[in-house]
């Protein structure tokens, strides 16, 4: 019985080394390099770019045996009117959108916009956008519904993604906005 506790507590522990060391390792690279480069922004969208075609390869697996799809399903369920998602990336949402819904999703990076467009969708009416969602070019008032599902921690800044957010959705409308992890680092 001790052993078993002892062997629990040995791999708890380890579990909690290694997340404190890759946090750590986070901070550091932020620190050291991150903080220091003249063009943030342009470095997080040539991040987005690499990884766009490799992107739902990698995370198809991971989602299937966490509760990602479960949420997904459930909070784009939750969206109606005229939709906005913001921060789209290769549209992994897309599935999850009620019979009829009418979306316009924007994204700053070209590539992961290409692989959202080879997916389809019979059920909705779809449009994709270059859009930055610091700085968006839709009128105010234009949306009942704003979405954003693990974009905003790559947003520099988030507060201004979050104003633009609130100046495009209609009064009295509805932010659904997710956030998980950390911020962009």
């Amino acid at each position: 019985m001790i052993g078993r506790f002892v062997g629990a507590s040995v791999a708890l522990f380890g579990v909690a080394a290694y997340g404190s060391y890759k946090i750590n390792e986070a901070k550091q690279f932020k620190e050291l390099y991150f903080d220091t480069l003249p063009d943030k922004r342009q470095y997080l969208l040539q991040q987005h770019q690499n990884a766009a075609y490799v992107y739902d390869p990698t995370f198809d697996s991971y989602e299937q045996t966490s509760k990602i799809q479960s949420y997904r399903k459930t909070i784009v369920g939750l969206c109606s009117g005229k939709i906005l998602e913001t921060g789209v990336g290769t549209s992994r949402n897309l599935k999850y959108y009620p019979q009829g819904s009418d979306v316009t999703a924007v994204d700053w990076s070209s590539n992961v916009l290409e692989v959202a467009l080879l997916k389809s969708a019979s059920n909705i009416n779809i449009s994709y956008r270059l859009e930055d969602v610091e700085n968006m070019s839709f009128k105010d008032n234009t949306f009942d519904t704003i979405l954003d599902t693990f974009g905003l921690e790559y947003y520099l800044n988030p507060e201004k993604a979050i104003s633009e957010m609130k100046r495009v959705c209609k009064p009295g409308r509805q932010d659904i906005i997710t956030y998980i992890w950390q911020k962009h680092l």
